[in-house]
């Protein structure tokens, strides 16, 4: 079906046609430095005419989105852009692309506990369950502090030395790791027998200063820690007041061209070095 005016259908937007454009380079299809296709190529894909088209492009060029665009040349995405979004809510779509766009879904994260991945991984891992989502393996590796470290952070406000703060986060950290560790080896055994699963947990004893995601070595995101005063509730009742960070709604930004090859890089580093499986 047409979705310009001029053929009968109804009126595409040039702002539609630039937000499926910036949704297919987000979601990796094209990268930093890479040519989209011609205008009149791109005006058959979204069943529009060139000048929708061209309307579209100069939304993205303005965005900068793409690089400014020459005459007669197609446009090319532009390098090092970084898109901000809320964390929560923003990352569980970028997982749900990761497993819509290739089989061998890779999943690399370096933060205080995963609680935001976690939730993230649900309705995937629903969707595996119940056979509507079957890709060919699904490798997770996770890296996080170690039980235990003396973290800079969380830590108490009045006395740096209490260790209340910092067992309280580990065993935070061990609930989300522990809660996926079981799902991937239930859906293993039981439910999805014909995807290959990965898990795998590395520890550094390092305070995270960021949390950073790798989704299939392509789609690199980071979000700064803020510290911030709170009272931390602990068990049997008591409170502390504490300096820590609040994760789960970070403003992620995805970064493309050489800034993303060096966070990448950064994580294969440690890695590949001082991180100790656990």
């Amino acid at each position: 079906m047409s979705l310009d005016g001029g053929n009968g259908g109804p009126t595409a937007k040039p702002e539609w046609v630039a937000g499926e454009l910036r949704d297919a380079i987000d979601a990796g299809r094209y990268h930093a430095g890479e040519k989209l296709p011609s205008q009149g190529d791109l005006a058959g894909e979204f069943e529009v005419s060139r000048p929708t088209v061209q309307l579209a492009l100069k939304i993205l060029e303005n965005d900068g989105v793409i690089d400014p665009m020459q005459r007669g040349r197609r446009a090319v995405v532009a390098g090092d852009r970084a898109q901000v979004s809320e964390g929560g809510i923003f990352l569980a779509d970028a997982v749900e692309t990761a497993f819509g766009e290739q089989q061998d879904v890779t999943i690399d994260y370096f933060g205080f506990t995963a609680e935001t991945l976690n939730s993230a991984m649900q309705l995937p891992i629903r969707r595996m369950r119940i056979g509507a989502l079957q890709p060919k393996s699904v490798t997770l590796r996770l890296m996080l502090p170690s039980d235990g470290a003396h973290l800079a952070l969380p830590r108490s406000v009045t006395d740096p030395d209490d260790a209340r703060p910092r067992q309280r986060m580990d065993g935070i950290r061990r609930n989300q790791v522990g809660v996926l560790r079981t799902q991937f080896a239930q859906m293993q055994k039981l439910a999805v027998p014909r995807t290959e699963l990965r898990f795998e947990l590395r520890t550094v004893p390092l305070t995270p200063t960021f949390k950073l995601y790798v989704l299939n070595r392509r789609a690199v995101f980071s979000g700064l820690y803020q510290v911030q005063k709170w009272v931390t509730p602990l068990d049997g009742g008591a409170e502390v007041e504490a300096y820590d960070v609040a994760g789960f709604n970070l403003d992620l930004r995805r970064h493309t061209g050489t800034y993303a090859e060096e966070l990448k890089a950064w994580f294969e580093s440690y890695w590949d070095t001082i991180a100790a499986p656990a």
